[in-house]
């Protein structure tokens, strides 16, 4: 059933959804697209009114509590399509604050409001991933592949299920498909920069980084690649060429945890004790779990983040930690 009395179109965004993710000191993720809803004007009445209000909101908190009282106050007099719309946002905001279970309930609501849509299957299978439940993210997923706009991300959300439970050659295989589906989406070209770098494989993962950082034309996700590129060159003793990466995508994000411990490894191989300090320094202040030491920046598939965290750089971290701490 559709609501004829109001426009609809979609678009794909970005990871995080329909607002940029409140991460100011989490890893990297793997890149995922979603889809949201974009409505024309609606009827006058609680729903509309509320849907308003959500629009002109600042913070996930007073976003959430809109959506809510919007999906509450629903008439069928608002339209199918506008209650949709409501699951939709307010699953992408439960995905990007890691509520995967209530993004999942939203996503399978809108789906059964809105059928014929099954660009929504994008945003589940990317909710049931989170989730670690794996099998269903592939069955949303592969719902994508007959579909010429959506084959791309389907064959990229594969790609990244097969990078969380390890199986690095599919993990490949897909990503190439991804590539070969939609030659100018970044996405893909990214994901396997990090599937690359997780396998030591530095050089290519740094040259598909800077590729992907190439491509992305909004410009969002270069801090991203730019990291990705900086601990590549650093796991290849490119410490000069590793610490400009980091000050770049400082620069695009100067609060990003991982630039920061980069930057302060570098400058601590390189004999630049007091820069590695305050690098140190700034990077405790954003997450003070670090003075505990690196095992709180393990690796964590099941949250679908990667860290950075290599043999190699865990063990100059300590290095580093122990200098700058207790002068040893």
């Amino acid at each position: 059933m559709t609501d004829k009395s109001i426009n609809y179109r979609f678009r794909i965004v970005g990871p995080s959804g329909v607002l940029p993710a409140l991460r100011k000191h989490c890893a990297c993720i793997l890149l995922s697209a979603t889809l949201v809803f974009f409505a024309g004007p609606a009827a006058a009445g609680k729903f509309a009114d509320n849907m308003a209000h959500y629009s002109a909101a600042k913070t996930y908190a007073e976003q959430l509590r809109y959506l809510d009282a919007a999906l509450e106050g629903w008439t069928y007099g608002d339209g199918q399509l506008g209650k949709a719309d409501a699951h939709l946002r307010r699953g992408n905001i439960r995905y990007t604050l890691k509520q995967a279970g209530g993004a999942v309930a939203d996503f399978t609501a809108a789906l059964e409001l809105a059928p014929d849509q099954v660009g929504i299957c994008l945003n589940r299978g990317n909710a049931y991933k989170l989730s670690g439940d794996y099998k269903a993210a592939t069955s949303d997923y592969s719902k994508l592949l007959k579909h010429d706009q959506f084959r791309a991300m389907g064959l990229t959300g594969m790609g990244d299920v097969f990078l969380l439970t390890k199986n690095f050659a599919k993990a490949e295989e897909y990503y190439e498909a991804a590539r070969r589906a939609n030659p100018s989406e970044h996405t893909p070209v990214f994901n396997m920069a990090v599937l690359y770098y997780l396998q030591g494989k530095y050089e290519k993962a740094k040259t598909l980084a800077r590729k992907a950082s190439d491509m992305d034309v909004s410009g969002n996700f270069r801090f991203y690649a730019l990291v990705i590129s900086g601990y590549s060159n650093f796991c290849l003793d490119r410490h000069k060429s590793a610490l400009r990466d980091f000050n770049a995508s400082l620069k695009l994000k100067p609060d990003y945890l991982y630039a920061v411990i980069g930057a302060g490894l570098a400058h601590s191989v390189m004999a630049e004790t007091e820069k590695a300090s305050a690098r140190l320094r700034q990077a405790e202040k954003l997450d003070p779990r670090l003075k505990d030491g690196v095992k709180t920046l393990e690796l964590d598939f099941k949250a679908q983040e990667f860290r950075f965290l290599n043999d190699k750089v865990r063990k100059e971290f300590d290095t580093m930690s122990l200098l700058l701490h207790y002068g040893k």
